[in-house]
C-alpha cells in the first residue's frame, strides 16, 4: 500500500494522471476498474473565461476502454454570483468535429474554493479510445461575464492544444450533451500555461 501511494504521489508530481483502482478478474470475467482522471495545478495562476466564448483545453489522457464519470471537481479562486458560467467535456478528432459529451450547465458561483460539481447527464461516459488513437478529450468552459477565475497551473505542461477560443455561447450555457458540435482545435503540441486543474471522477 505504501509503495503505490508513494507511485502515485511521483506521477501527479509529473503532470496529468489517469488513475485506475486494481481491478478484480476471474476466468472469463469483465475488470471493473474506477478512474479518476486528474488535471494537476502547479502555482496559483488563475484562468479567465472570455465572455461568451466557447474555450477548449485538450487533456492527453489515454482511455482504452472508456468509463463513466458523474462528477467533476474545480477549485474557484474568483467567484460570479451574477453571471451563468458552465463546464464540460467533449471529444472529437484533431480539426474535425467534436462533441459535447457532458457540462454542469449554466449556474452561478457565488463562493470560491474545490468545488465537487455534478455532470449532467449523470452518469457521463467517455467512450473507448479517447487519446489512444485519433479521439481526443478537452475540457471545454464558457462564462456570461469575465469575473469568474479557476486555479491553474503556472508552470509548462506539454498538450496538443492549449487553451483554444472555438465559437460562442449564450446565456453562460455550452449547450446540450450528444447534440451540441463544434470544430475540435487542430493538434500543436507545445508548452502552454493556463490549464485549469480539475478532476474527473465517478
Amino acid at each position: 500500500m505504501v509503495r503505490k501511494l508513494i507511485k502515485l504521489l511521483s506521477v501527479l508530481a509529473s503532470g496529468l494522471l489517469l488513475l485506475a483502482a486494481t481491478p478484480s478478474y476471474g476466468p472469463g470475467a469483465i475488470p471493473t476498474i474506477s478512474m479518476y482522471i486528474f488535471q494537476p495545478s502547479f502555482g496559483n495562476a488563475v484562468t479567465t473565461p472570455t465572455a461568451n466564448v466557447f474555450l477548449a483545453v485538450g487533456m492527453p489522457v489515454n482511455v482504452a476502454n472508456g468509463f463513466s464519470f458523474g462528477h467533476v471537481v474545480v477549485d474557484i479562486s474568483v467567484d460570479d454570483a451574477t453571471h451563468n458560467s458552465d463546464f464540460g467535456f467533449a471529444t472529437g478528432t484533431s480539426g474535425g468535429t467534436c462533441t459535447l459529451v457532458s457540462h454542469v450547465g449554466a449556474t452561478t458561483y457565488a463562493s470560491t474554493g474545490i468545488q465537487t460539481l455534478v455532470v449532467s447527464p449523470s452518469p457521463s461516459t467517455l467512450p473507448a479510445g479517447v487519446t489512444e488513437g485519433a479521439s481526443r478529450l478537452y475540457f471545454v468552459w464558457t462564462s456570461a461575464a469575465t469575473t469568474l477565475q479557476l486555479v491553474s497551473n503556472s508552470t509548462l505542461n506539454l498538450n496538443y492544444a492549449g487553451r483554444t477560443s472555438i465559437g460562442t455561447t449564450s446565456g453562460g450555457s455550452l449547450g446540450t450533451p450528444g447534440t451540441t458540435t463544434f470544430t475540435c482545435p487542430t493538434d500543436s503540441w507545445a508548452a502552454t500555461v493556463n490549464m485549469p486543474a480539475l478532476a474527473i471522477v465517478p
